[in-house]
């Protein structure tokens, strides 16, 4: 790869090393070479290379480069990613008379505090699990309750079972969280990719192939991390 137009690969990105790609690529952008005449590009890309520690760096077709890395990890490796959408029906009201209405805003608020509970409050440390609310939306006016208000998430685990109960529980507190205050809550869960779990023997046999045909400093030990990847229909 001499041009940079792509980058292939199953790796887990960090932000400093995205920052680094996409100064990368900035970088050929401003510098473009003619096709099959990148001396300038592939100098470049093998020097950045190999200031990530990669040595075993080879030229192909002239200006290309390759680079044989292999990297695995055992168990959860990428997560089951699932998505909920909640309405919480309130009753608006004067914000000087707030008391003669149901704040559907308030029980939203407290909908998202209570639901990043379930990660730290009820599942095991070593059991993968992200929820996130990622948008909420309700009331249009500066001297009026909400009275509707939407919010949306995901939901990313590594286990069918936790995945299982966390979809109940997510139901259960908003359930409860809205009848506390008087409120009524619509939960809409929508099942997504499930999660990648590679097979322990599998790993440890694509490391030790990896060792024996390109040296034991290339293979890489890539825990797993909590994006989904639609591989897991296929895995």
């Amino acid at each position: 790869m001499a041009d940079g137009g792509a980058i292939s690969g199953a790796v887990e990105i960090g932000a400093g090393m995205l920052d680094r790609m996409i100064e990368i690529r900035r970088h050929l952008h401003r510098n473009p070479e003619l096709s099959n005449h990148e001396a300038n590009t592939q100098l470049y890309l093998r020097q950045m290379l190999a200031g990530q520690g990669i040595a075993d760096i080879r030229d192909v077709a002239g200006f290309g480069l390759a680079v044989d890395i292999v990297g695995t990890g055992a168990g959860p490796y990428t997560l089951a990613c699932d998505t909920f959408d909640a309405v919480v029906t309130g009753s608006a009201a004067h914000a000087a008379k707030p008391h003669e209405g149901v704040d559907a805003l308030a029980v939203a608020c407290s909908l998202v505090t209570e639901l990043q509970k379930i990660v730290s409050r009820e599942i095991d440390p070593y059991d993968p699990l992200v929820i996130s609310v990622t948008a909420i939306n309700g009331g249009n006016a500066y001297n009026v309750s909400a009275g509707k208000v939407a919010l949306k998430g995901t939901i990313r685990s590594g286990s069918d079972a936790t995945r299982e109960r966390v979809w109940r529980r997510v139901r259960a507190i908003a359930e409860g969280m809205a009848a506390s205050h008087g409120a009524h809550v619509e939960v809409d869960i929508h099942r997504g990719e499930p999660g990648v779990v590679n097979d322990v023997e599998m790993a440890e046999l694509i490391v030790a192939s990896g060792k024996a045909c390109i040296g034991a400093d290339d293979v890489l030990n890539t825990p797993g991390w909590t994006v989904a990847d639609d591989f897991g229909y296929c895995s």
